[in-house]
């Protein structure tokens, strides 16, 4: 396990457990490590809450998937934005039964594209095509 994961695992969960200090230091880091990101201290501690709370992720490993993806979906190459919500918006793409993180998603793969995905994964492909020729009788 590495070094920032170690760290990671070791912050508070709750806001109201969090400093002031730490809370601004978390407010300071996104800033710095997502260029362009125009949100506000405040949005900027409730990301680093959630992105920890649903995926142990700290901001630092989300900006490193952003940068390595060049701020584009992994899987249709099309430029994402950071917050908001809209087909575009960046969004964490995750195993659900393992929770193990992919990488980032625009809204619009994220909910229709990995869906069909995890169906083929789960069933398999033969079947899914012998359903689709009407091969398998309902």
């Amino acid at each position: 396990m590495g070094a920032a994961i170690r760290k990671s695992l070791a912050r508070p969960e709750t806001r109201e457990s969090m400093s002031v200090t730490s809370r601004d230091s978390w407010s300071k880091r996104i800033g710095r490590l997502v260029p362009g990101a125009r949100v506000s201290d405040e949005r900027r501690v409730e990301f680093a809450r959630w992105i920890w709370k649903l995926y142990r992720l700290t901001v630092e490993d989300w900006a490193r998937m952003w940068s390595r993806q060049k701020g584009l979906c992994a899987l249709c190459d099309k430029a994402m934005k950071i917050g908001g919500t809209g087909p575009t918006s960046a969004q964490v793409d995750h195993d659900h039964d393992t929770k193990y993180v992919r990488g980032l998603l625009c809204q619009k793969c994220n909910r229709w594209v990995v869906p069909v995905i995890e169906t083929l994964r789960l069933a398999g492909v033969e079947r899914v095509l012998a359903y689709i020729q009407g091969a398998i009788p309902v």
